[in-house]
């Protein structure tokens, strides 16, 4: 639930349907100065950061794959005119009297992308469901748009590689969602301006649990797992404000009957 720059990669997975972005080869070259970093956690904004599934760091700068892991990413992308059609999706848990989600934010790469360049993401298409990941009876909000596309600080990388042609970004989107306590789950899809994705890294270093899924051009959502079968997780943030319980809004409303009995 809750970032693989090489030198040779074989994209092994990337024809036709880019469902997955396969490291094949050794690992060279120098590594670059490290940036703002995400490794769970806010990246700041008006509104709280109410769900966190996860990080990216595993080195200042750098998302490394971890022991025989191979997948760097996953296919995300809507791209080919509709030729290549994949999401990604994960759960998560609304608590506290429901949520006001005010924004999404995905992490993604395309390969041959800078960090130092603009953005070549150009649009993210969302779907939050109501129900166990992968189950898409009940569609409760969905969307599209991209409203900020910013380098995230991190590279996705083989392990100790140290190229940064695969810088992993964050995209924003601000919606207007409201949400009751309960289990929930999101898709999401990029779309980008380069051959190569874009693609979705999973949680890096991978916790307990991981369930997240994909659909391979529009296929029913099946669990993603690396070629050693262990299970991954997507990192995304929801942020939004927590709605007041009754009681809360009970309590504040007969402290502004005494603060105002206490004027006169």
């Amino acid at each position: 639930m809750k970032l693989a720059m090489i030198a040779v990669a074989g994209l092994a997975g990337v024809a036709s349907a880019q469902s997955a972005d396969v490291f094949a080869g050794p690992s060279t070259g120098a590594r670059a100065d490290a940036y703002r970093v995400y490794n769970g956690g806010s990246l700041g904004g008006l509104d709280a950061t109410l769900w966190d599934n996860g990080g990216l760091q595993t080195s200042p700068g750098f998302s490394e794959l971890q022991g025989t892991d191979n997948i760097l990413g996953y296919g995300a992308q809507l791209a080919g005119g509709g030729t290549t059609n994949n999401k990604v999706g994960d759960d998560f848990v609304v608590s506290g009297g429901g949520w006001n989600v005010t924004q999404l934010c995905f992490f993604g790469y395309q390969t041959g992308a800078s960090a130092t360049a603009a953005s070549t993401f150009t649009n993210v298409n969302w779907e939050i469901f109501s129900g166990p990941v992968g189950d898409t009876t009940n569609s409760v909000a969905s969307g599209s748009g991209l409203d900020a596309s910013n380098f995230s600080g991190l590279h996705r990388v083989s392990a100790g590689s140290t190229l940064t042609n695969r810088p992993i970004f964050v995209n924003e989107v601000n919606v207007s969602v409201n949400l009751p306590d309960g289990n929930y789950w999101v898709a999401w899809q990029f779309e980008g301006s380069l051959a190569s994705g874009p693609w979705a890294p999973p949680v890096t270093p991978r916790g307990a649990g991981s369930n997240g899924v994909q659909s391979i051009n529009g296929g029913a959502y099946a669990p993603v797992t690396q070629a050693n079968l262990e299970p991954d997780d997507f990192p995304f943030l929801i942020k939004g404000n927590v709605v007041p319980a009754p009681a809360s809004l009970a309590l504040v409303g007969l402290g502004g009957l005494i603060a105002g009995r206490r004027r006169r």
